[in-house]
């Protein structure tokens, strides 16, 4: 995994853009992350802002769909996966410790991204708030915001209705803000329109006003 330092990349973004900037109101470093009871929800753009001291948490009922924005739109070295470890500890570590060992090498990773003020971009693996909950108090224990895109791809294109129901609960959340219940300060919810437009997600520090 890369943990080198990121070099943003300015993006000048209309005025017609700037819904895609998800740190309108800045949260200082000292101040504890709270939940709140709606998150800000954003609206899709060609070009999204975050601040580097962020955590996004990306979930996808369609994991190659997910990986392959990501891959699109940032630099790798901002992305952690859980599941990209365990490929690489194959081979290393008994294969009944591989999932352990993964997942406290995950959360040491972006633990430290965060506590180190660096940008975590994070591929949910579930829809479950569970899985959303614990990146979260990561991200809090940090003093860290987290941001919640969410993809949706539609029925059709996942062809199994149990997920599509599951993706639609976390769609639905995200899209009212209620998501902001489980300490996500900002939601996004792209479709597969909104996807194709994406171009890309950087991170860059808000304007001072």
């Amino acid at each position: 995994m890369n943990e080198s330092e990121i070099t943003p990349r300015r993006v000048k973004i209309g005025a017609e853009e700037r819904g895609g900037w998800s740190s309108e109101r800045p949260q200082g470093d000292g101040q504890r992350a709270r939940v709140r009871e709606h998150a800000h929800v954003l609206s899709a753009a060609a070009e999204l802002r975050y601040s580097p001291r962020s955590l996004i948490v990306v979930s996808a009922a369609d994991a190659a769909a997910r990986t392959k924005l990501l891959a699109r739109t940032l630099p790798p070295g901002v992305i952690i996966s859980r599941a990209r470890i365990c490929v690489m500890l194959n081979g290393r570590v008994e294969a009944d410790q591989i999932e352990a060992v993964a997942t406290q090498l995950f959360e040491d990773t972006l633990r430290k991204r965060l506590v180190d003020a660096r940008p975590a971009v994070v591929e949910s693996e579930t829809l479950t708030s569970d899985e959303r909950l614990r990146l979260v108090e990561i991200a809090d224990m940090a003093k860290r915001s987290a941001h919640l895109i969410v993809l949706d791809i539609g029925r059709q294109a996942l062809g199994d209705d149990e997920v599509f129901y599951q993706l639609q609960s976390v769609v639905a959340t995200a899209r009212s803000g209620e998501i902001g219940r489980e300490g996500f300060r900002t939601s996004l919810v792209l479709g597969r329109s909104d996807i194709e437009a994406l171009r890309v997600i950087e991170f860059v520090l808000p304007r001072a006003r």
